[in-house]
């Protein structure tokens, strides 16, 4: 059965056709030596060839859409695109941070590629779940939609007012400020196996309600508490590093030395009221956060990094349901 949307399949495949345009000219304006190399050539045909085929499908499905219609509204195409997307998303961040030293010409040649496959997978999953449910406002009503559509606005209008005016962006001269958290491979293994427990879980629960009210409420503080325990139990003296200094009487407790006494040290400067040292440093409002876990707790370092634990404990729960 058609909907309304069925008559805009032309164009997406136009546009998806046309976006190819943007990583055909970044992959040509990458600098070479000794002119193109085949591998450059080889990605450059893939792209080609999307344009040929996305102009090809813009065509056919202005004439007839019905076939291929059918094809994108089958569950099993729209659970293989949301897999491909993925999976270009999970290439990306691997060659980008696994080894940027080995792997990042790689990730400069491919990204362009990946990018466009994990778009366009992306924008293929929404525009094939429209064909297939259409779209009903009425329903996003009821699914707290508005307080979301409200959260994001405040937060993309913080992000454009930062990226316009440049405030609060340091110049980062010697790669410290790459997002990285050290993880061990098994734990990477691990969040995925739990990632994909829950998704079936999620799939499952469509049909069952029981599942559903233990998906949606008590698996998540299930796994916030877990999170919560996993590391509050790790012991203040392991914290004797080159981020806390050892310790030593007659305080007992870790002080923060290093990177983590900088970012206390602006915090404390906000406490007495003279503002970021006269300079804004690096995460702001992560200092910001520790001053006012500083306002709570005074100089209780145990309590601080305990509370900080319990705040962090809702990123496992977030990233899992995220997938």
């Amino acid at each position: 059965m058609k909907n309304n949307f069925s008559k805009l399949m032309p164009w997406f495949f136009f546009a998806a056709a046309f976006q190819s345009l943007i990583p055909i000219l970044t992959l040509l304006s990458i600098p070479t030596e000794n002119g193109i190399s085949i591998a450059r050539l080889a990605l450059l045909a893939i792209l080609f060839l999307f344009l040929i085929t996305g102009i090809y499908l813009g065509f056919r499905t202005s004439k007839d859409s019905s076939s291929l219609n059918l094809f994108l509204t089958r569950t099993s195409s729209i659970l293989a695109t949301t897999l491909l997307s993925l999976t270009c998303g999970l290439i990306l961040f691997l060659l980008r941070y696994l080894n940027p030293e080995q792997l990042l010409p790689y990730y400069e040649r491919l990204s362009p590629l990946l990018w466009y496959v994990f778009f366009i997978g992306f924008e293929l999953v929404i525009f094939s779940l429209l064909l297939k449910y259409g779209f009903h406002p009425q329903v996003l009503s009821k699914q707290n939609f508005i307080p979301a559509l409200v959260a994001f606005c405040i937060l993309f209008s913080i992000f454009l007012f930062i990226t316009i005016t440049k405030i609060g962006i340091t110049p980062d001269t010697a790669y410290w400020g790459e997002p990285g958290v050290p993880i061990q491979l098994w734990h990477f293994v691990i969040a995925i196996l739990l990632s994909f427990v829950v998704l079936l879980s999620t799939l499952h629960s469509l049909f069952t309600n029981y599942y559903a009210q233990i998906t949606n409420y008590l698996l998540p503080i299930i796994i916030y508490i877990t999170a919560c325990v996993v590391w509050l139990s790790v012991p203040l003296q392991t914290l004797a590093s080159s981020y806390y200094a050892p310790i030593f009487q007659p305080t007992n407790i870790p002080l923060p030395y290093s990177d983590a006494g900088f970012y206390d040290y602006n915090a404390q400067s906000l406490l007495i009221g003279t503002g970021y040292l006269g300079e804004i440093p690096p995460r702001p409002l992560y200092i910001t956060f520790l001053a006012f876990l500083h306002l709570f707790f005074n100089q209780n370092y145990p309590a601080i990094i305990s509370a900080q634990a319990c705040i962090l404990s809702t990123f496992p729960r977030s990233l899992i349901f995220s997938w």
